[in-house]
């Protein structure tokens, strides 16, 4: 499955629950954020995210494909 990367995703910054949009793109570059509100650092892991993200939807395809096939066997 391909995933589109230029989607945004609000994330909230753990100290302080302000939410910030980051692009799945922007992301993978594992940049470091300072929070708007609380002016701390972040670093955010993004490669990591997307990975998990992409097996996950790979995960939920799959089974979604096999529920159909389940369904058109009855």
């Amino acid at each position: 499955m391909i995933i589109n990367k230029n989607v945004e995703l609000d994330f909230p910054f753990p100290e302080c629950g302000h939410k910030r949009k980051f692009k799945l793109k922007d992301l993978e570059k594992n940049p470091s954020y300072i929070c708007e509100s609380c002016k701390k650092i972040i670093n955010v892991e993004g490669r990591k995210f997307v990975k998990n993200l992409e097996n996950t939807m790979n995960n939920a395809e799959n089974v979604l494909k096999n529920t159909i096939k389940n369904l058109n066997r009855k």
